[in-house]
Order: C-alpha cells, then sequence, then structure tokens
C-alpha cells in the first residue's frame, strides 16, 4: 500500500492485484498468523484433559494453518476482484 495524506489523498496498491496473493494480506492483517488457537488460561494440573490437551491438537492445529496458507498463496487479490 501507498498512502497520500491530504485532498484527493488516500490508499492504493503498490503492486497490481495479480501479484499480490492472499496470503500476503492475510499476514499483513492477522497477528500470529494462525487459524485456530488454544485457549489462553493455563493448565489444570489437576485435569489430564487440560494438561494434554494442547499437545494432542497442536499437529491438527497445524495442519489447519498449512492448508490455509497453500490455499490463500494460490489465490490472487484478482482471483478475488475478477469474482465480483
Amino acid at each position: 500500500m501507498t498512502t497520500k495524506e491530504g485532498k484527493g489523498g488516500g490508499a492504493r496498491l503498490a503492486r497490481p492485484p495479480r501479484r499480490i496473493p492472499l496470503l500476503r494480506i492475510y499476514q499483513a492483517v492477522e497477528d500470529e498468523g494462525r487459524v485456530l488457537a488454544h485457549h489462553p488460561n493455563l493448565p489444570n494440573p489437576a485435569c489430564p484433559v487440560s494438561c494434554g490437551i494442547m499437545g494432542a491438537l497442536a499437529p491438527v492445529f497445524g495442519a489447519v494453518d498449512d492448508a490455509v496458507a497453500r490455499t490463500l498463496g494460490r489465490v490472487t487479490l484478482a482471483d478475488v476482484l475478477d469474482r465480483i
């Protein structure tokens, strides 16, 4: 993006839409770039489910993130705009 302040100003794409994969947009607006997240509370040491759930779900969450990245990396902003 390039920006210009003042009258007649605004924001413009710095590259043509066909050269902007959706993955770059996603990465620019998402803090962590993760689709799914674990609960922010610490595990309860007295609960086996609470203690094991993060490790059990980590490969699933990673696979989801990888699939989203692959999909968004194959689609450009131009592809989306062409569908509108």
